[in-house]
């Protein structure tokens, strides 16, 4: 008489016992104990992977400039294609009666390869149809002077942080003829300041004393330089700076500028908290300098103002006023200037300032550009008009993309100036950007399909179901890359029976957060999420449960090395890399020589006591798989950069019982990548649609065979489940059976499909699920296995 009895494998205890396909990447079992799959891309659960994207970044890098024909009076503009202008500067480059406009490219989003664009003035102002290029990469500033003293005004310009020089000819300006000059700098003007005939060009850099160039005979020289060096000064605004972004930093450095007062001419020399004037004398030395206390200044104007016949200045600050931000006028008078007679002028993050009369009222106005607002590029400029009163503290605004410099330009038959501002960047840049899910359907995707979720500066989303209630969530590592005082965390949405909720679910507190992983690290049934900055020493693990994340208690793993923190991971990925059924953390390093991979084990816990270093080259990405099919996860690094260039290689990396061989098997060029692939849909090793469950070892008595397998399961739209038996001796044997299905080995079973005809009497045996799904949309949910046995 046949009987019957079953194996069954039931709850987190019971299949925690088996063994999870590669080491558990994309396969855990719940403390609810359920069987599924890790990442899950089917976020509405319709049978329809979805397209996350990450909105990091809304700013413009490339605006146009505007130039304004009738400031005063009207919005009304010309806007002038540019090409990521940082710089420029306004002469009458032909002697038409026309100004001309030349505008320095410094980066337009991607390349820094450009050229200076020189907008030709007419009657009918500046046209697209009037302009011609000249090759100067990565421009910082522009000067325009008769260096050589022909008669025809020539160009400078910072370009690569050293000097190049246009000398115009008859012809004009010529796209090979120019000369490079051995001398560095941040910002360039020009005036003939010694009164010689020929211009001379001022140059100054944080890093440098500023250093005045002699134009004369044959144009400018290293060999005809003079340095100002003020002894005991300390901390130009710049400095300031040094650990703002770059979108930040425009507008800290203060400019080179001159100004003419009475018969001399003036540098601008600019420090934290006061401003020296330093008058240059016919002979070429320095005389005695006027000490302004103008903190945070940035640049510097003179005019008549009020109508009076004195020059007065003007100076562009940041000076913080409460909340708010001031600049400063110095009015003239017979006996100079005092601290006791200035006006304060309404300004915010202050670019630059020029003054002209653009109306002819015998008064100067003030033209001050303003780069940003905490929240925007987009931010208005503003003119105070002079009167014989002083100036109008209610001011002229005018539109503007932060706004790096302002300029006047004026021709013959123009009924106003112009005015132009050199736009730098434009919209928001402060990261403060919506991420989107667009849902997938049976005609793809649409715009109409959509839901945007809170972030900031989001570089990275993982869904994942966290608190198994088989529903995916998602999770934003917020960066906030370009503001990080806005940082507010890790967001992670949690789905609800309606989809996700507008705010975040759970904030879990990070600093600088770029790259996330997951999986059930520990083995404790709840899935741990991994936070990689991309600034910062520490790596963040934060465990989940059945009641939500312990954002009290993350692992906190810091990487220091004889003493030396090393601060930017960037992104990690996880894999079994020694093949000891653990994962294990590989972890970027941007700015070194080397990434890390920590080893995990069965205290599920990751230490620097278990690292092992691998060379590299600013690493700034990884991705792990099998590629040569040997049973051991290789890995290829990205490599941002070699030895200063992004132009370089990253490394392929073989793996084996050895470990990883330290020389990269094959290299492949790469231009400074910023990432790659962080969870690739499909199976780590073989990139197919199923991950792999084998079950722990049963031991069969003497006549008994497996008649059957079932298993108790949720199994969506697109995904599946299917088994395979293997049959031993002996439990050392097992390793080395052969899988077998319904046709034999290498076929598979489906949910109740008899198994009898794998026939093995006595023994042991175990069973393989393979969790299928397409796109890694969605996973099957398994409760329960039952292998049905016969015994005689």
């Amino acid at each position: 008489m046949v009987r019957y009895e079953h194996w069954i494998t039931r709850g987190f205890e019971s299949f925690r016992r088996g063994t999870f396909g590669n080491a558990g990447q994309n396969l855990y079992v719940s403390r609810r104990g359920i069987l599924q799959r890790i990442f899950l891309h089917d976020l509405n659960q319709d049978g329809y992977i979805e397209a996350i994207f990450c909105n990091c970044q809304d700013q413009l890098e490339a605006p146009d400039i505007y130039v304004y024909t009738d400031p005063l009076n009207s919005h009304d503009r010309i806007e002038l294609p540019a090409d990521g202008a940082l710089s420029g500067a306004v002469a009458d480059l032909n002697g038409d009666g026309y100004d001309d406009l030349v505008l320095g490219m410094e980066y337009n989003g991607a390349s820094t390869e450009l050229h200076a664009f020189i907008y030709y003035g007419s009657a009918e102002g500046f046209r697209e149809q009037h302009c011609v290029h000249i090759p100067v990469p990565q421009c910082q500033s522009v000067a325009i002077g008769d260096f050589d003293g022909d008669g025809r005004p020539d160009l400078a310009f910072i370009s690569k942080g050293k000097l190049r020089v246009f000398y115009q000819t008859e012809l004009g300006f010529e796209p090979s003829a120019f000369t490079d000059l051995d001398i560095s700098g941040d910002h360039l003007a020009s005036a003939d300041l010694d009164c010689d005939g020929y211009a001379d060009l001022y140059i100054i850099s944080d890093r440098l004393p500023p250093r005045v160039l002699w134009g004369g005979k044959g144009g400018l020289s290293v060999s005809r330089k003079s340095e100002y060096r003020i002894e005991g000064e300390v901390g130009s605004f710049s400095e300031q700076a040094d650990e703002t972004m770059e979108q930040e930093r425009v507008g800290l450095t203060p400019l080179a500028r001159t100004s003419c007062l009475g018969n001399e001419h003036h540098l601008f020399v600019a420090f934290s908290d006061h401003v020296y004037l330093v008058p240059i004398a016919a002979d070429r030395s320095f005389g005695r300098r006027l000490k302004f206390f103008c903190p945070a200044s940035v640049s510097v104007a003179s005019g008549d103002f009020n109508g009076n016949g004195e020059q007065d200045l003007v100076f562009a600050t940041r000076e913080k006023a409460g909340k708010h931000e001031r600049s400063w006028i110095y009015w003239g008078a017979p006996d100079g200037f005092s601290e006791d007679r200035r006006t304060e002028l309404d300004t915010f993050c202050a670019c630059d300032v020029t003054a002209d009369d653009l109306n002819g009222s015998g008064c100067d106005d003030i033209i001050i550009c303003q780069n940003q607002t905490p929240e925007t590029y987009s931010v208005n400029s503003r003119i105070f008009c002079g009167c014989k009163e002083g100036v109008n503290l209610t001011p002229v605004e005018l539109p503007t993309e932060g706004a790096r410099l302002a300029l006047v330009a004026k021709g013959d038959s123009q009924v106003h100036p112009h005015v132009i501002f050199i736009n730098r960047w434009g919209r928001t840049g402060r990261n403060v950007i919506k991420p989107v899910i667009y849902f997938g359907g049976s005609d793809g995707f649409s715009v109409d399909r959509c839901q945007y979720l809170e972030g900031i500066g989001a570089a990275t989303a993982l869904p994942c179901d966290f608190n198994d209630d088989g529903r995916p969530d998602l999770v934003f590592a917020n960066s906030a890359e370009n503001a990080q005082y806005l940082d507010p965390g890790t967001y992670c949405y949690l789905q609800g029976d309606t989809g996700f909720s507008g705010e975040p679910s759970v904030v879990l507190p990070s600093k600088h957060a770029w790259g996330l992983a997951a999986a059930d690290i520990d083995r404790d049934g709840c899935l741990e999420l991994v936070i990689i900055p991309f600034i910062g020493e520490e790596v963040l693990i934060y465990r989940s449960s059945g009641d939500g994340f312990d954002t009290g208690n993350p692992q906190r793993i810091r990487l220091i090395e004889n003493g030396k923190a090393y601060k930017s991971s960037y992104r990690g990925c996880l894999a079994d890399l020694n093949n000891d059924g653990y994962l294990d953390l590989v972890l970027g390093q941007l700015g070194s020589d080397r990434c890390f991979v920590l080893w995990g084990g069965p205290d599920g816990a990751f230490s620097q006591k278990k690292l092992t270093r691998i060379a590299g080259h600013s690493v700034t990405a990884s991705l792990a798989a099998d590629f040569n099919e040997d049973g051991w996860v290789d890995l290829v690094i990205a490599n941002h950069k070699i030895m200063g260039d992004h132009k370089g290689d990253s490394f392929v990396l073989m793996n084996g019982p050895d470990g990883f061989d330290p020389r990269p098997v094959t290299r492949l060029p790469t231009m400074g990548p910023h990432g790659m692939i962080p969870v690739q849909p499909g199976n780590q090793k073989d990139r197919g649609p199923e991950e792999y469950y084998i079950s722990e070892p049963h031991e069969l008595s003497g006549n008994a065979c497996v008649q059957k397998i079932e298993w108790e399961a949720d199994v969506p739209a697109k995904t599946w489940v299917k088994a395979q038996i293997r049959l031993a001796d002996s439990e050392n044997l097992l390793d080395s059976a052969v899988w077998q299905g319904r046709d034999g080995a290498g076929s598979w079973l489906d949910c109740g499909e008899e198994a009898h005809h794998i026939h093995h009497e006595g023994g042991w045996v175990q069973y393989r699920l393979a969790l299928g799904a397409i796109n890694s949309g969605s996973t099957p949910r398994i409760q329960e296995v039952k292998v049905t046995i016969s015994k005689l």
